[in-house]
């Protein structure tokens, strides 16, 4: 009996010793047990398409900026799994608590170099960066989703590659992200044989969900020229004209009015006839802020558990005309819906939904030169030309709030020991 007690006490007196994330884990971890920032409001920004890190100047410069607009998470792209350029950035995150979410960019969807892998979270966990995300909305055909020479997009090729590297980050302790996906409608007569419902279902059918019990799901929600509460705003239920006031807001001509009242009217036309209308709930149409909740749907459907869905890109951005039943997306409409999203995020956004993160704050202005992001850009300089939405934030009487739908345990970072 004694020989039988002293083993146990060996036995856990050596777990004592392990990383949290070595453990077996035999069930989802609880979404409070997700590292969250201090007075965590759900509000973030994605920094930069720089993957060589920033001046320090403008790091501050940027930081100063966020930390009076009230973001509380910034996503930033790390240079592979060898790259160390973005320390400075990282640290000054972390002093203003602001929880950063690195994305490990390669341009090609690739196996990570596993022992590469585990450097970069042994460096950077202790310093306070818990979630990396893997790999960019692989189910896009060639460059843009990943696949180079000549690829395809292969749910089952990419499970290869994540998994390894997703169980990797969870050994040292870090928090992988599920690539980004994008749920499909589930009024497509096909919509079980997409490359969302493809990833998860190969997740179970090789027997591999607890890789998911200390996941999360990237989500990339841009709204198009939709309101936030899209699908059930009353254009797309009930496909009303425009109002005198809305005319008067956004300035539209009359021919402009014309075009976006025809549009309406011909609205729940068949697609092939130039309909617009696709479903009147969010899993049948998941096309604009709210995306997330038809990503949770699906996935709770496949799995009967939640993970955190962490918003990566997203959000209204100026020029967005894809939906001609809408007026195109102005810099008052963009700094408009952008507030109403953390309005949202403060108030009614569900336990899963941590963070809207927002594209984009800077690029010139940041050292990146010659972007073709340029013009989707927060920020064109740091002598004063930026987008309203600035100012918006800036002046916004909640900012620095934390959601009310959360309990004081589950709002602060495990303080990261070097």
């Amino acid at each position: 009996m004694m020989r039988r007690w002293c083993v146990v006490c060996i036995a856990l007196l050596l777990a004592s010793f392990l990383p949290p994330a070595l453990a077996v884990a035999e069930g989802p971890l609880p979404l409070s047990a997700y590292p969250r920032p201090p007075q965590d409001n759900g509000l973030g920004i994605h920094w930069s398409t720089q993957i060589y890190g920033s001046p320090p100047e403008a790091v501050d410069y940027f930081v100063e900026e966020m930390t009076a607009m009230g973001i509380r998470w910034v996503k930033f792209l790390n240079d592979g799994t060898d790259g160390r350029h973005n320390d400075y950035l990282i640290k000054r995150l972390v002093e203003r608590g602001i929880m950063p979410v690195m994305r490990i960019y390669f341009p090609c969807n690739r196996a990570l170099d596993l022992d590469s892998l585990r450097r970069l979270v042994d460096y950077y966990r202790p310093r306070g960066v818990f979630y990396y995300e893997l790999f960019n909305e692989p189910e896009i055909p060639g460059e843009p989703g990943g696949w180079c020479d000549g690829e395809q997009p292969d749910p089952e090729r990419l499970l290869d590659i994540w998994l390894p590297a997703a169980r990797t980050i969870q050994q040292r302790g870090g928090f992988p992200s599920v690539p980004s996906l994008f749920p499909p409608s589930v009024k497509d007569p096909k919509w079980q044989d997409s490359f969302f419902v493809r990833f998860f279902q190969g997740i179970k059918r090789r027997g591999e969900v607890s890789v998911l019990y200390r996941s999360w799901g990237a989500v990339h929600n841009y709204f198009l020229n939709h309101p936030v509460d899209y699908p059930y705003d009353e254009v797309n239920l009930t496909g009303r004209p425009l109002t005198s006031e809305e005319i008067a807001a956004e300035g539209l001509s009359p021919a402009e009015v014309q075009a976006i009242n025809e549009a309406r009217a011909k609205s729940r036309r068949p697609r092939s006839e130039g309909g617009y209308y696709v479903g009147s709930t969010i899993d049948e149409d998941p096309f604009g802020f709210l995306s997330f909740i038809a990503y949770r749907n699906l996935f709770y459907q496949i799995f009967g558990f939640e993970i955190p869905l962490i918003s990566t890109e997203g959000g209204a951005t100026v020029g967005s005309s894809e939906d001609r039943r809408y007026p195109r997306v102005s810099e008052r409409l963009m700094a408009e819906r952008t507030v109403q999203a953390y309005e949202y995020m403060l108030d009614r956004a569900p336990a899963y939904y941590f963070a809207f993160t927002t594209w984009l704050l800077a690029e010139q202005a940041l050292g990146r030169i010659g972007s073709p992001w340029e013009s989707w850009a927060w920020y064109h300089d740091r002598e004063g030309d930026h987008l309203p939405v600035v100012e918006k934030l800036k002046a916004h009487p909640r900012r620095g709030e934390a959601r009310r739908n959360r309990s004081a345990s589950t709002m602060s970072t495990p303080t990261p020991t070097p």
